[in-house]
């Protein structure tokens, strides 16, 4: 930490970190999501990922994959790990929208996510099987071409948003099983948001918003240690 005159505490991430530096990083960044029923090991690195992702996004010239975090039941908490990605990423709540339920909605929807410059779309509550081959595309594409919407003209735009999806027993078709990652939760209760259980961060958001710096802090760490192990 950085220790100015004013007796706030501000993380560094060291210009060489070493494994010790690598091991509480990797621990810092587990940690908003300790409290959460993932079904296994898989399904709780998925998470992990999202966050590099979400966060890293601006350092990646490429595409990368969309998050679905599914459930079997309502309030299991898959909006708040959203929530959470975008906190962390930006500061506070992420765009958040309904699954179009066509097609043609959700070209006109990633055009007008994509033409506001929003960097991480939170599609909450998928409550149908999701078949999107515009999402697909997007999934794939650098650059997105599409109509204005009430107009004949065409509009070019970046693509550089992240989509972070959540629902019931989500279901896919088309191509986007193989555009996505996945992360499924389970809290074995047929009313999760009722169950009693001791957590460890009972308001997590807060913990969050207040943890925002070491955890940025823990993901540019373990970036920067990759780029000194050159890149493997």
């Amino acid at each position: 930490y950085y220790a100015p005159p004013n007796g706030t505490r501000i993380p560094v991430v060291p210009d060489i970190p070493t494994k010790e530096d690598v091991e509480k990083a990797a621990a810092m960044i587990w940690e908003p999501f300790i409290d959460f029923p993932f079904i296994d090991e898989t399904s709780k690195t998925h998470i992990a990922a999202a966050l590099l992702t979400v966060v890293l996004r601006p350092a990646i010239p490429g595409i990368v994959p969309a998050f679905i975090i599914d459930k079997p039941s309502p309030g299991t908490g898959a909006s708040l790990i959203a929530s959470i990605l975008s906190v962390i990423a930006q500061g506070g709540d992420a765009a958040v929208i309904r699954a179009p339920r066509d097609d043609d909605a959700w070209s006109k929807k990633i055009t007008s996510i994509l033409r506001a410059g929003i960097t991480l779309a939170n599609v909450d509550n998928v409550e149908h099987k999701l078949y999107a081959p515009s999402l697909a595309a997007a999934l794939t594409a650098t650059i997105w071409r599409d109509r204005i919407l009430g107009q004949s003209e065409m509009i070019t735009l970046s693509n550089r948003t992240v989509w972070i999806l959540n629902g019931n027993n989500v279901s896919l078709g088309g191509d986007l099983p193989r555009r996505v990652i996945w992360s499924r939760m389970d809290a074995l209760s047929e009313r999760p948001w009722q169950r009693e259980t001791k957590y460890k961060h009972p308001d997590v958001l807060a913990w969050t918003r207040e943890s925002r710096g070491e955890i940025l802090a823990a993901v540019l760490t373990l970036a920067r240690y990759w780029i000194h192990q050159g890149r493997p």
